[in-house]
Order: C-alpha cells, then structure tokens, then sequence
C-alpha cells in the first residue's frame, strides 16, 4: 500500500519533530523523510539515528519535493521561515506545525502560500523538559490528544478537505488521537492547561533563588523537583508561545493569582476551616483526573 504521503519534510529536529521522523521511520510511514536543521549536530544525529533519508541545512532545500511540511521550530520564527520556503512548495503540498499556538499562525500562514498550498494547524500534546534531537523518541504521540486547527476559508475546498483527512488519518497510524478544535480556542485552552503550569514552574524556581542565595534548592525533595522540572525547557521555545499567547496566557495568570490569593487570605485570618475545604475539593477534582 502506498504511503499517505510519499515524501515528507520536517523542518527542525528537536525532540517533538525528531521523534515525529523516528516514529514515520520506525512505521514505514512514507518513502522519503528529509529533516532541515540549523545546528550540524542535530543533523548528524538524525541521520546517525535513521529518523531522515536526507537532511538539509536549507530550508528550501528539505521542502522542494515534499507532499507534507512540517514545522518544527519555535512558534514565532514559523513565519519567517514559511515566508522562505513558500516559493519552493509544489501544489497540493500540506503544510502543518506542531506548535503550542494556533490563532496567529492559521490567520497568516495560509496568506503566504502558493496556490494550491494548504495550512493545517496542528499541535500534539506530547512532549518534554528536554529538547534536542539526541532526546527524540519513539511513541512520543502514542495516546496523545493531538489538535487539528483548520483556516476556515481554506477547509472547505476539495483538495484542502482532502489532505486534512489524509493527515488524520496519518497522525492515527502514529497511534495520536485528533481533536478538531477552531484556533482561538485552542489558545484560550492551551494558556490555562499547559501555558500557565510552564509559567508556574519558572516562578516557583525563580522565587527559591533570592531565599538563602538559593541553598535550600540542594535538600529540595520530589514535591518541589516534580513541580519544578518544567522549569528546566527550552527558554527559546517559551519566551515564542509567551510572546504568541500574551493575552490568554496573560488571563490565565490573572486567574490563577485569585486561587493564589485565596490560600494567602485563608492564612492571613488564620482561617483553617475554609483552608481545609479548599484543599479537599481540589484534591478530589484532582483524583478524577
């Protein structure tokens, strides 16, 4: 049988688009995987670790022959880069993302491309403190909610309808399980269930260094280590969703100061009733989870 799609580009091989080429690899998804990346290393890794047939050091090199592109890099370089590959992209080429925001890009992206190019938002609920393509695994995706966020305009015609299901159908083969969910609400989504717990995780950390020039940190146990270790991403990667989601992210933190604010007012009196129930009714949410 034939491959959903023949010939497929990633465009940066860290740990989410390295483990997407490892998975397509490993299931014999496609005939040809071409990587592009800017650093040597990870380029050397990926064909040292067989996730591409080819890599490139030139975006529009890796794209030139490519049923489906797949960007792979920081959210707020994405349209920069499909500015430079856009002239290089065949018709009836799908391009999608695995970023972490959704409204800007399937806005602007699908203006920038060639006619008959289509833009599938796409972002897979998986990934890791780690990044780089030497922390790129298999069944990164399995049993992932992955969100699929089509431009409006664009879905309803034919051939766009078309590749939309075609890349469904490949993301399932993955073992990934798609959500259709329109751009501002996956945003809105996104600031409040992954978005603000990243923020919370560098406060936190940051809120422990000023506190005994930060020696405490060595006698910290698996509380505070567990809850911290997103602390511990990519500060590129997260200074580009901070600036792409201000405002949902922003709100989401506005929200969360108020349960902060609760605890601190609950102490403040000496309230320890009102703290108790607190505690017990998000302990339950919690255990339904």
């Amino acid at each position: 049988m034939a491959p959903i799609f023949e010939k497929i580009a990633i465009l940066g091989l860290g740990l989410l688009g390295g483990s997407l080429a490892l998975d397509l690899q490993h299931k014999k998804l496609s005939s040809q995987i071409y990587g592009y990346n800017r650093s040597p290393k990870n380029r050397g890794l990926a064909l040292k670790r067989k996730a591409c047939h080819q890599v490139f050091d030139s975006a529009k090199e890796a794209v030139k022959e490519a049923d489906l592109v797949v960007l792979a890099t920081p959210v707020d370089s994405m349209i920069s880069l499909v500015q430079e590959i856009g002239p290089f992209l065949k018709p009836k080429t799908l391009l999608t993302d695995l970023g972490s925001t959704k409204a800007s890009l399937v806005s602007q992206l699908p203006k920038l491309l060639p006619k008959g190019v289509y833009f599938l938002g796409g972002h897979p609920m998986a990934g890791s403190h780690q990044s780089g393509m030497a922390q790129a695994r298999l069944d990164l995706f399995k049993e992932k909610f992955w969100f699929l966020c089509p431009n409006p305009q664009e879905e309803k015609k034919p051939i766009a309808k078309k590749l939309k299901n075609n890349f469904k159908k490949l993301i399932q083969k993955l073992g990934a399980k798609p959500v259709f969910l329109e751009a501002k609400a996956h945003d809105r989504l996104l600031a409040n269930i992954s978005h603000l717990p990243q923020m919370l995780a560098y406060a936190l950390m940051h809120s422990q260094l000023n506190i005994d020039q930060g020696l405490g940190l060595a006698y910290a146990g698996s509380g505070f280590l567990d809850t911290s270790r997103l602390a511990a991403s990519s500060p590129e990667m997260w200074i580009g969703i901070a600036k792409e989601n201000q405002k949902p992210l922003l709100k989401a933190l506005q929200n969360f100061s108020k349960s902060l604010n609760k605890i601190e007012k609950a102490l403040e009196r000496k309230d320890f009733k009102s703290l108790t129930k607190y505690f017990e009714e998000v302990s339950q949410e919690r255990q339904k989870l």
